[in-house]
């Protein structure tokens, strides 16, 4: 009697586990995506912001934002980071910062002989659609 009682435990659970999992499935499906890569700087110092997110015209349902960069000697460029600095529903709005400079990089720190510092500004929306200031 005790294992028929686990192996009804056992059913149940799986079959919600299974429930779930199917049901995202369907959702994930549903779902459209888009991604922004935007371009700072030259051939010999640059950076690229990326945000994606995953949206069906109403909500966005997940984002995420990342930065790489480059370059060539005697330029320096260093990613501050991306960071979310609004949600809702709908809309999301992302911040990159970088730093684009000419210099030599010693292990105390970078000697510039310029420096410029940049901040982009990345929103996206629910139906798809962005914008870039």
């Amino acid at each position: 009697m005790n294992k028929i009682k686990k192996t009804k435990r056992l059913l149940v659970v799986f079959s919600a586990v299974f429930s779930i999992l199917f049901g995202v499935l369907i959702s994930d499906a549903s779902a459209a995506s888009n991604r922004i890569t935007f371009y700072r700087g030259s051939s010999l110092a640059w950076s690229k912001d990326f945000v994606e997110w995953y949206y069906n015209g109403s909500s966005i349902s997940s984002s995420s934002a990342w930065q790489s960069a480059g370059w060539i000697f005697p330029n320096i460029v260093r990613t501050n980071g991306i960071t979310k600095y609004y949600t809702s529903t709908s809309l999301r709005k992302y911040r990159g910062s970088k730093t684009i400079s000419a210099g030599v990089p010693t292990p105390w720190g970078d000697v510039n002989l310029y420096s410029s510092d940049f901040i982009d500004y990345f929103a996206i929306k629910a139906n798809g659609s962005y914008s870039i200031n």
